[in-house]
């Protein structure tokens, strides 16, 4: 989908039926792909680098439909195209509210800037473009998807120590 032809339907509200959820910031719209301008959500697998950043994706995707169904529909105004050429628009919910920041609010996404957010790694409170920490009921969101990658290294770590120890392979372990 091009740029000019989002600016077509931009006038336009669009029912919540007729959006669909492909991703916490990706809809499909009237069958043409939009990005959300100014939020970036974590990406859902297999993208996710980390299984935090996989489950605090559908997370994020889920919550996106609940407010568009909520909302009744949603409003477009274009912003350009993206680096992948997916068009890139400001999401109103029900012509008011803001999709990009209401993700970002609740910790599900963090503002779109020049540099990706890091979903995986230790949380960076300083960066102004980050999720709403402190603010909303998943305020800490990239906190716990640390939280959660971390557990995941240290459970592989085990895994990896106790079955050297024990001479398995794991081919041989059967996970009972």
């Amino acid at each position: 989908m091009t740029y000019r032809s989002l600016i077509l339907a931009a006038d336009a509200a669009h029912a919540a039926g007729d959006v669909r959820v492909l991703a916490g910031d990706l809809l499909s719209v009237d069958g043409r792909r939009v990005r959300v301008a100014n939020a970036r959500a974590p990406a859902l697998p297999p993208d996710a680098r980390c299984w935090g950043e996989a489950a605090l994706a559908v997370q994020s995707a889920a919550r996106t439909e609940a407010l568009i169904a909520e909302a009744g529909g949603v409003k477009l105004t274009p912003e350009g195209e993206g680096a992948d050429g997916v068009a890139l628009a400001r999401v109103a919910l029900g012509g008011r509210r803001d999709l990009g920041e209401a993700l970002i609010f609740q910790g599900l996404a963090a503002r779109r800037s020049q540099t990706d957010w890091d979903w995986c790694g230790a949380p960076d409170f300083d960066r102004a473009d980050g999720p709403g920490f402190g603010r909303g009921p998943q305020a800490n969101a990239q906190f716990m998807a640390w939280i959660a990658a971390e557990q995941d290294r240290q459970m592989r770590r085990s895994l990896a120590r106790l079955m050297w120890e024990s001479g398995s392979s794991l081919e041989s372990f059967d996970g009972s």
